[in-house]
């Protein structure tokens, strides 16, 4: 990024201005409106994702922006990965997503695995409860009335409560 040239077109307020608009992939699009036409194209081995769709990939070769070979070493040997979309790996563990695997298995080589392994125990846990919140609360009520089950989050235990009074059961603390 030319830091200088940021600075003179006075981007940085720009982009203020347009975070309070909707967009679809806002970082991406208001990167590109505000700085249209003095973007230059990385390859696109340095900004890799899963599923690239082959029209999309079609038309960038089309264009004449990526090459052939280009596309290959993105598909193939890619430098950065973007996860695009709303289940990050971080948020959401799936044992059967090869970039969820490879995500941790990384992850597990940097000094922040500690933290991220526990927000991720924690957010699940909050995810988990809040689920089974819904589901027990619906079912179960004393004169139909009454819910009879409260979950509270401590750490990342979960305590299940009787009449939000006795707490009957605490979970063993998840590892992941």
């Amino acid at each position: 990024m030319n830091l200088e040239l940021m600075r003179e077109l006075n981007l940085v307020y720009k982009w203020n201005i347009l975070c309070g608009n909707k967009y679809y992939f806002p970082d991406q699009d208001i990167i590109n409106i505000t700085c249209k036409g003095k973007i230059g194209f990385l390859p696109p081995k340095y900004n890799s994702y899963l599923p690239v769709s082959h029209n999309f990939v079609q038309k960038m070769i089309d264009e004449q922006i990526w090459t052939k070979e280009e596309v290959s070493e993105m598909l193939y040997n890619p430098v950065i990965y973007h996860f695009v979309g709303w289940d990050k790996p971080w948020q959401i563990r799936r044992e059967n997503k090869i970039m969820d695997i490879l995500w941790w298995k990384y992850a597990k080589m940097t000094p922040y695995f500690g933290i991220l392994n526990q927000d991720y125990i924690t957010n699940h846990m909050k995810y988990e409860s809040n689920r089974f919140s819904v589901l027990f609360s619906r079912k179960l009520k004393l004169f139909d009335k009454i819910p009879i089950i409260f979950f509270r989050h401590k750490g990342n235990r979960l305590v299940i409560y009787l009449f939000k009074i006795f707490p009957f059961l605490w979970s063993i603390k998840k590892d992941v």
